[in-house]
């Protein structure tokens, strides 16, 4: 946003700029989008100009929504049920020098967002690196010794068909991709030494992990 300019998540290298005056009495008429289930990649680029002006102003007035930062969402937080299990902590992997040196990187940066946090703990779960295409990493934390003592909660969910058939006469469907979604949901404090990782010494998460 300080830039002036934004683009769809799934082609950052298409930019957008921010329009100088948004003209919210444009007369230009409102398209019918024919959209193609084969070209979803393509959404957002046949916007006609009344229409780009309204996501202009909508982008400009809510900007510090999407400002990198700031606390986790206040109206849920994530809890783990273990009932009387007893702690569970797992070896961490091995890790090559040059993977070791990525990690700590990531690491560094978490610690700055407040994302994670130094802790002692009887639980500790190994991490694993995933390369992204650019060049980067992805850092991922294998809880599945955890998962397999957490009672699972149960509740109803709601068919697909039911889902499409309750939606059939909705005029417009907005999806939006939140970056790093798992750390907008905070840990409840009692359960966050269950969350310890061991990359390199022990670990936290105050905000939610990304749960594989």
């Amino acid at each position: 946003l300080k830039n002036q300019q934004w683009f769809f998540n799934d082609n950052p290298r298409n930019k957008f700029a921010f329009a100088e005056h948004v003209n919210d009495q444009s007369q230009h008429p409102v398209d019918k989008l024919d959209v193609n289930l084969c070209t979803l990649h393509e959404e957002g680029r046949r916007l006609n100009p009344k229409q780009k002006d309204e996501l202009v102003a909508v982008l400009k007035k809510y900007a510090s929504v999407f400002e990198p930062g700031g606390e986790p969402t206040p109206y849920i937080e994530h809890r783990m049920s273990t009932g009387d299990s007893p702690p569970v902590s797992v070896p961490p992997y091995r890790l090559s020098p040059v993977k070791k040196e990525l990690l700590k990187k990531e690491l560094d940066k978490l610690l700055e967002e407040n994302i994670i946090e130094e802790c002692e703990s009887p639980y500790a779960a190994p991490v694993v690196l995933v390369p992204k295409p650019n060049g980067n990493i992805r850092l991922y934390i294998d809880y599945r010794g955890l998962n397999a003592t957490t009672i699972a909660d149960s509740y109803p969910l709601t068919r697909m068909d039911d889902l499409l058939h309750a939606a059939k006469h909705t005029p417009f469907m907005t999806t939006i991709d939140l970056k790093s979604g798992y750390h907008q949901i905070s840990v409840c404090s009692s359960d966050r030494d269950k969350t310890a990782c061991v990359p390199i010494r022990n670990f936290s998460l105050p905000a939610n992990a990304f749960l594989d």
